[in-house]
């Protein structure tokens, strides 16, 4: 049997975060001129994952917001640099993964804080 742990207006909340993240990164691509490829995709869904940790985070911090930001947010700095370096390769699928992590895990940060519970 299932148990929902959220309502269907609070699941969407959360999972819209990582939704307009995967957006943002086949948008950006479209602006920029490079191909949607597997490796975007792979990188998209990675990111998928990422921003649905942060947005559930951020709705389950309570009254430890301020703890909670701080954790995501050394969290997201690892991630952004480490696969932001990815970026900087010269060997296009290595490339094209890293910029998409990156873009995306950045917009999954930005995002997230709108999913905290209003008390």
């Amino acid at each position: 049997s299932v148990i929902p742990v959220y309502n269907l207006k609070t699941a969407f909340k959360i999972v819209r975060i990582p939704v307009c993240a995967g957006i943002a990164v086949a948008s950006i691509f479209g602006l920029i001129g490079i191909d949607f490829n597997f490796f975007a995709i792979a990188g998209v869904i990675l990111t998928l994952g990422i921003g649905i940790d942060y947005s559930l985070f951020f709705r389950e911090s309570g009254n430890h917001a301020n703890t909670t930001a701080l954790a995501i947010a050394l969290s997201a700095a690892t991630t952004i640099l480490s696969f932001g370096t990815l970026s900087l390769s010269q060997f296009q699928p290595v490339c094209v993964f890293g910029l998409s992590i990156f873009i995306g895990t950045l917009t999954c940060f930005l995002l997230a804080p709108l999913t905290q519970k209003r008390n």
